[in-house]
């Protein structure tokens, strides 16, 4: 079930890569520890 879950991540918002939002978020973190 937690695979179906993550599948369904993705398809709601094709034109955002999950890969594109872990940058981001990635990101929010180098700037918030600077």
């Amino acid at each position: 079930m937690a695979e179906n879950e993550q599948y369904k991540g993705p398809a709601q918002h094709p034109h955002i890569p999950w890969w594109r939002k872990l940058l981001h978020a990635w990101r929010a973190r180098r700037e918030a520890l600077r």
